[in-house]
């Protein structure tokens, strides 16, 4: 008597998910570039990276807490740590010719 072969699922599931993608390729024309990605359409900003000491980015992650807190003791809508650094930034920059 001979057993039947087990069905391997996760092939199966890979071989629907490559299938799936093969049906549906992306051009060069559907697919943002890396400028597009990083830029937020609706408010013109862009996402950035930059390197702070970990005590620095303690001390922002202590105040965005405390501005959460504030804000809904307040009853408004809170900072966002990103609003926060660019109202730094513009502070630090409004101080240099």
């Amino acid at each position: 008597m001979s057993r039947d072969k087990t069905p391997n699922l996760l092939d199966q599931l890979t071989g629907a998910a490559k299938a799936q993608k093969q049906q549906t390729p992306k051009t060069a024309v559907d697919q943002p570039s890396a400028e597009e990605e990083r830029r937020d359409l609706v408010t013109g900003k862009r996402k950035v990276t930059y390197y702070i000491a970990d005590d620095v980015l303690e001390r922002l992650e202590d105040a965005w807490v405390r501005e959460r807190r504030q804000a809904k003791r307040d009853d408004r809508e809170p900072l966002s740590k990103s609003q926060m650094v660019e109202q730094a930034i513009l502070q630090y920059l409004a101080k240099r010719p």
